[in-house]
This record gives structure tokens, C-alpha cells and sequence, in this order.
């Protein structure tokens, strides 16, 4: 999904691809930032750092923390769109990864101190702690500390489960001797509302937001500053509007208005200050409204021994952002905190846990389940009565849409945690969005690049959770056979006939699809077919395309053998019995197996099993293949391989082998992947969340892309549950937030 969704992007921008895709991309900015990705870039990020240390959301609000406390990403009102904020990062090795001084939301606290001086302390500066408040909930905890002031201060970020908001609660403590006499907090906000998103090439909310239509005000009424947008969504021609509205629980002492003065896009007049350089003397100008224009702002008030709530409040218009502001401002986040940990761990209860597995893994497990459903939108589809579940609420690499790929694994895994309900509504939204051709064309005969008219019973390779199409590929091989295997598979969790009917109709399209897409001299498809978001490849299709057409084939068998349609699967059968045997001739990687692709050849163990036994010498040869594969990864950073993606696909069907076979050896393999995933992969942040890759840094391995990439979590939690066996859900320690000062220690 990293290099392949780069060279498709150069393809279809450069080569001529859909209207929609071949846009003028945006000139360099001040900072060199080119065309929203970097292909000469020689580690996985070619699409800039994804600078996330924490994430919170309610399936509506989602936002990002980075881990020095700044606000990275703020989604609304979908965690498939839009980014609110402005907030484009350049490369790692820069100072603040190539940010703007002033990009993004953060606070900041302007003392006097006891000898009459002041001093302005932006908090991202100082030494600090992030971790989440409870291991069953996603309350971000990041905790600030200016040992020579002897200061403490602590930002709570929680959204809450009934409101679209974001509540940063700021506790402040004072040592005994502490120099400081008062103290303002100032809350930063460089917002880009946007209520628009391509269809094709998702980046028109992230690095092409440079356009001079920002508005702030200054709203005297609600004691806020009120950003809004109104516009025509491209993707679906609808006028849609913004607006997000900032306040404090405590009254403002100062407020701005401002120019950004760093995009180098403000406006040809000036305007009024930037409200970042504004605050470093600790007093707003108050500037009441900027724009059009790239725009800033900033609040600030007295901060003592009681919290202070920043609310960041977003709906469709100013009137409704106001009114959610200000049922919230005043509101005691800890309540908000717990009644969100509450409904945690009533949506986990019935989720197994791996049994006796290292704690980290069990923080690993949860936190994979948390992540999982921060990214599900349950109001998808163009009724917004279905579910679609995004690759990441991440911004930045633009992984915020549902591909079907993914999407199999999430239902599994909504499957095994007791939602089944839910996967019947996510494949709802895939039958939706499933691309249906008028009755007599022939199948799969059109299909000639990954370029060409999406094919009956075919999908796009992403879409955002309205509906739209949002990738780059309009179709891929292997995403078609685990779309038809995501319709059969829940079926076999739960076998309710009335579902299996709901869905025959969208898994019979595909099947007639996959039926006609052969190569009548290899039995095996065509080698034009786009998969795993690469373009076509040179000779034959791999196993990558290969093993999840053969599941496909079986899968669609069984479901027509069900519903009694037989001639159906008499039809299905034969082409897998056909493609099985040309996989057998096909493709050899040595001693028996059949595939050596890094990181995925455990997908021929399963879910694709190509053959039923699993102890086939095949199967056993192909297990022993897949372990040699990925276990060097395993000995980073110390080993020889310094970078790698996906190593847990191979560990997850080395899990399901081993349970049926009972290798005692494997299964030692298999857990000692998974500690190293757990202990060393995701070591580097304390929050544990993982990316879709990783490599070696400073002597360090850091997992980075997208985090949380919620497959990769996903994939994990599975592997451990069946590497380990299953333990009932049991709660972590209860939500720990700093409490109010109560005695002359604060001023």
C-alpha cells in the first residue's frame, strides 16, 4: 500500500489516467513540499512523516495527538474525511519534521514570576510524558513539566462518546518554592476547515489546502473564536459547509484573529498579525476576524488551581458549532472520560484476549480493538445507514478510506469480538459500492489495465465512507476476491440464510467475474491484473492474485451450494478445481512451496489454504518457506534487515497451521514474533500504536506510516488470539488524570 499508491499517483498525474486524477498538482510551498509525496524518499514515509503519538475519536470527531502534545489531525465528521486542520509534515531528519512554527493546534503558558519577570512557554518545548489514560479506552494523556519553575501541567484529550467535540482539559500544579505568581494559558489553533474531497486522488483536504479561504471571528456573544467553510464537495457535487468553533470554560482575557504569516499565502494585503508571534509576549492584540486568507488564532485565559477546558466544537454551520461549545465548555471532562472508558469496554466484553501472552502484547490487543473502532463510520453508504471502516484516521499518508482488502480482516475480527451485526452492514456498503454493469455486457473481457472502466462486480481500490470512489486503481484482482470472500465468510461465523440471500446477488457478480478472467493456456488469470495496490507485473499474476482467487472460487461454491443454487456452484467449483491445480503446475519457490513474497506467504496457510490438509508436504513447506522469510526481521535492530512491512500477514497464517498441526517449534516462532512486534516494534512510542511499516533509526526500530494502521493491528490481534488460545476480556486499571491542586500550590 506504501510504494504502489506513490508510483500510481506519478502514473495517472503525469501518464494521463481518470479526469479527476489529472489536476495540476500544487507547486512547491516555502518549505519544497512538491506534489504531497516525495519518490526519491529511501524509507517507507514518501508521503512525509506521519507525526501521531496518540489517537481519540467517536467515529464522528477523530483527532491525533503527536507526541510532543500538538494536534496532528482532526477529522469531521467522518473519520474518512476532512481534515479541519492545517498541518503538513516535510521529512524526519528536519527540525519539527519540516513543520511551519505555527501548523497545527497546541498550548502554551505565558508566567510572571516572583522576581517580575515573564516568560512565554510554548508546552511542546518542554520535557513531557504521553501515554493513554487507560489501556481500555483512548483518553490521551500528555504531561508537561519545567523543572525549574517547578511546574507541572497536564492536557487531557478526550472526545466524547454523544459529542462532536474534542475537550483538552489543562490541569496545572506548582511545586512548594515555585517561582511562579500567575499564569495565562494560550490556546493555539491554525485550522483549514474543509468541506470538500476528491474523488480519485485523495489529497485536495491535506497538502493541497494552501488556497486563501480561511475565515475567523472573533465571536463576543459565545466567547470563541469561530472558524467556517462553505463549498461544493468535488466527489459528490453537494454544497457542504464547516464550521468549528473554540472556546475555553473560563472567560477569555485576550483573543486573535491573525495572518499566517509562515504559509507565504495569507493574502497579497498583510492582514493582521499572526497569532503565533502575537502570543510571544503573553498579550493578544485582539484582531477580531481575518480572511479570506490563511489564517491563525489564538485564546488565552487565567489558569490557577482549577482545570481549564479548551473545547474545539465542529457542526455544519456557526449557530450549531456555538450552541455544542457551549453545552460542553463547562462540562467536568473526567465525567466525560469515564463514561467513555464505560463504552469501551461494553463494546470489547465479549472480545477474546490472548491467553497468558507478555503484557505488552495484551496492551497490543486492546489498544488493536480501540483502533479498530475509532476508524468505522456507522452512518456510510449514500443512505448512511451501513458501516465502512477506514485503512486509518490519519491524514497524512491519506489513508482515511475502506479498502476491501482491509476490510475482510476487520470483519473477521468484528466477527470473533461478537459484531456480527456490524459486518453485515460493512458488507451492506460493499455490495453499495460495488460496480454493476447493465445485464448482457460480457464479464471481465473489458478489464485491460488497472486504468480501465471498474468491471461487473469489481470495486474501486478505496472509497470514502459516503460512497465515492477515492483511490487510485479502479480495480485490483485480489481485492475482488476478498470482497466475495468478506460476503461468504461471515456466513460461516454466523449461518443465517436470510444474509447469505441479502448478499448473492453482489457475490454472484464477482464470481461470473472471476470465472471469465482466465488465461485459457495457464488456467491462472490474465497478467494484466492490477493487485495489492501495484500496477500489472511483468508474466504471470503471483500468488498474491493467484491464492485469493482460488479462496474466491471456493468461497462463492459453498454460498450457491447453501442457497441451492447448484449450477452456479458446479460453475464455481470448476474454476477453483481448475486454478488450484494451475497454481500446483505454476508456481514453485523451492522445496514444495508455492510463494516466496515477503511478509505473505503465510496468506497460502490461510485465510487461503490452498490445500485443505494442512499437513500436505506442500503446506508444510510452504510454512517453513514463510518463517525463513520474515523471521530475520525479528532480530532488528541488531540483525541484518533494517526496514520491513506486513511481516505479521506471515504470522497470522503460521498461527492458524500451527493450531492444526500442532508444531510445537512453529508455535515457539510464532510467539516470538509477536513479542518482537509488541516489545520492539512499537517500543518507540508509549502509547503502543503501530504503522504499516517499520525501520531502523539511530539503533532503534520505529514503526512508522499511517499509525494506527489498523490492519496491521487488526492482523496482530488475530495472530495472538490464535498463537496463544483465548482468555475472556478483563478491564486494565481505570482512567488515571491528574487532580486539581487543593492546596496554595497553585497560583
Amino acid at each position: 500500500m506504501i510504494r504502489a499508491a506513490l508510483a500510481a499517483a506519478i502514473a495517472l498525474a503525469l501518464a494521463g489516467g481518470p479526469a479527476a486524477a489529472q489536476q495540476v498538482l500544487p507547486s512547491p510551498g516555502p518549505q519544497g513540499n512538491e506534489i504531497c509525496l516525495k519518490p526519491g524518499e529511501e524509507t517507507p514515509e514518501i508521503y512525509g512523516p506521519t507525526d501521531i503519538g496518540a489517537t481519540a475519536g467517536n467515529q464522528r470527531m477523530s483527532v491525533a495527538v503527536n507526541p510532543e502534545g500538538t494536534l496532528s489531525v482532526m477529522r469531521w465528521p467522518s473519520p474518512s474525511y476532512w481534515e479541519q486542520l492545517r498541518y503538513t509534515t516535510i521529512d524526519r531528519d528536519l527540525p519539527m519534521l519540516g513543520l511551519d512554527p505555527n501548523e497545527g493546534a497546541f498550548s502554551g503558558l505565558f508566567v510572571r514570576l516572583r522576581d517580575g519577570s515573564e516568560r512565554m512557554l510554548w508546552l511542546r518545548e518542554l520535557e513531557l510524558r504521553q501515554r493513554y489514560a487507560s489501556e481500555d479506552s483512548d483518553t490521551v494523556v500528555t504531561r508537561f513539566r519545567e523543572r525549574s519553575l517547578r511546574l507541572l501541567l497536564e492536557i487531557d484529550d478526550v472526545v466524547p462518546r454523544n459529542g462532536d467535540v474534542l475537550v483538552r482539559r489543562h490541569v496545572m500544579r506548582l511545586g512548594r518554592g515555585s517561582p511562579v505568581r500567575s499564569a495565562r494559558l494560550v490556546a493555539f489553533a491554525n485550522l483549514n476547515p474543509t468541506a470538500s474531497k476528491r474523488a480519485l486522488l485523495p489529497t485536495e483536504d491535506w497538502c493541497e489546502e494552501i488556497g486563501g479561504s480561511d475565515r475567523v471571528r472573533y465571536d463576543a456573544g459565545t466567547d470563541s473564536l469561530v472558524w467556517e467553510i462553505a463549498e461544493i464537495d468535488q466527489s459528490t457535487g453537494i454544497p457542504r459547509s464547516v464550521a468549528v468553533a473554540i472556546g475555553a470554560s473560563r472567560q477569555s482575557d485576550g483573543h486573535q484573529a491573525g495572518a499566517d504569516g509562515y504559509s507565504g499565502h495569507h493574502s497579497a494585503g498583510g492582514g493582521p498579525q499572526s497569532a503565533y508571534d502575537d502570543a510571544a509576549d503573553g498579550t493578544l492584540s485582539g484582531s477580531g476576524s481575518f480572511g479570506p486568507g490563511e489564517a491563525d488564532s489564538a485564546l488565552s485565559v487565567p489558569i490557577g488551581r482549577k482545570p481549564v477546558n479548551v473545547v474545539f466544537a465542529a457542526a455544519e454551520d456557526a449557530a450549531r458549532a456555538t450552541s455544542l461549545l457551549g453545552f460542553w465548555r463547562g462540562r467536568d471532562a473526567r465525567r466525560a472520560v469515564r463514561a467513555k472508558r464505560r463504552s469501551y469496554l461494553r463494546w470489547m466484553r465479549d472480545a477474546p484476549l490472548p491467553r497468558r501472552a507478555p503484557r505488552a502484547l495484551v496492551r497490543l490487543a486492546k489498544r488493536s480493538l480501540v483502533s479498530l473502532r475509532q476508524a468505522i463510520d456507522e452512518r456510510a453508504g449514500r443512505a448512511g445507514d451501513k458501516v465502512a471502516i477506514v485503512a486509518s484516521i490519519a491524514t497524512q499518508s491519506p489513508y482515511g478510506q475502506d479498502w476491501i482488502r482491509d476490510g475482510a480482516f476487520f470483519n473477521e475480527a468484528l466477527d470473533v469480538i461478537g459484531h456480527g451485526s456490524l459486518v453485515e452492514r460493512h458488507n451492506a456498503f460493499y455490495a453499495e459500492v460495488q460496480k454493476k454493469i447493465e445485464e448482457g455486457a460480457p464479464p471481465g473481457t473489458a478489464a485491460t489495465t488497472c486504468q480501465s472502466p471498474t468491471p461487473d462486480g469489481n470495486w474501486f481500490m478505496t472509497n470514502y465512507a459516503d460512497g465515492p470512489d477515492a483511490g487510485l486503481f479502479t480495480w485490483e484482482i485480489d481485492e475482488a476476491a476478498f470482497g466475495l470472500w468478506a460476503f461468504w465468510r461471515h456466513y460461516e461465523h454466523d449461518p443465517d440464510r436470510a444474509y447469505l440471500e441479502s448478499v448473492y446477488s453482489a457475490l454472484r457478480r464477482t464470481a461470473e467475474f472471476l470465472v471469465a478472467f482466465r488465461d485459457p493456456a495457464t488456467g491462472l488469470m490474465p497478467p494484466y491484473a492490477c493487485e495489492d495496490d501495484n500496477p500489472p507485473r511483468e508474466g504471470q499474476p503471483t500468488m498474491h492474485a493467484a491464492g485469493p482467487v482460488l479462496l474466491a472460487m471456493r468461497s462463492a461454491a459453498e454460498a450457491a451450494s447453501v442457497l441451492g443454487r447448484e449450477a452456479d456452484a458446479a460453475r464455481y467449483r470448476a474454476r477453483a478445481d481448475e486454478l488450484a491445480a494451475a497454481i500446483d503446475r505454476t508456481y514453485d519457490a523451492g522445496g514444495g512451496a508455492w510463494t516466496s513474497d515477503f511478509g505473505d506467504g503465510g496468506w497460502a496457510l490461510w485465510p487461503v489454504r490452498v490445500k485443505t490438509d494442512y499437513g500436505d508436504p506442500r503446506m508444510r513447506a510452504q510454512a517453513a518457506l514463510a518463517w525463513e522469510r520474515v523471521a530475520p526481521a525479528f532480530l532488528a535492530p541488531d540483525g541484518p534487515r533494517k526496514r520491513g512491512q506486513y511481516e505479521v500477514k506471515a504470522l497470522h497464517g503460521l498461527a492458524r497451521w500451527h493450531k492444526a498441526v500442532g508444531d510445537a517449534t512453529m508455535a515457539a516462532n510464532v510467539k516470538r514474533g509477536l513479542r518482537w512486534i509488541a516489545e520492539e516494534q512499537v517500543a518507540w512510542q508509549e502509547t503502543g500504536i503501530m504503522g504499516e511499516a517499520w525501520y531502523v533509526r539511530d539503533g532503534e526500530v520505529i514503526s512508522v506510516v499511517s499509525q494506527p494502521h489498523v490492519w496491521e493491528q487488526v492482523l496482530v490481534y488475530l495472530a495472538a488470539i490464535d498463537a496463544y488460545g483465548r482468555s475472556r476480556y478483563r478491564a486494565g486499571r481505570p482512567d488515571r488524570l491528574l487532580r486539581p491542586a487543593r492546596t496554595r500550590r497553585a497560583p
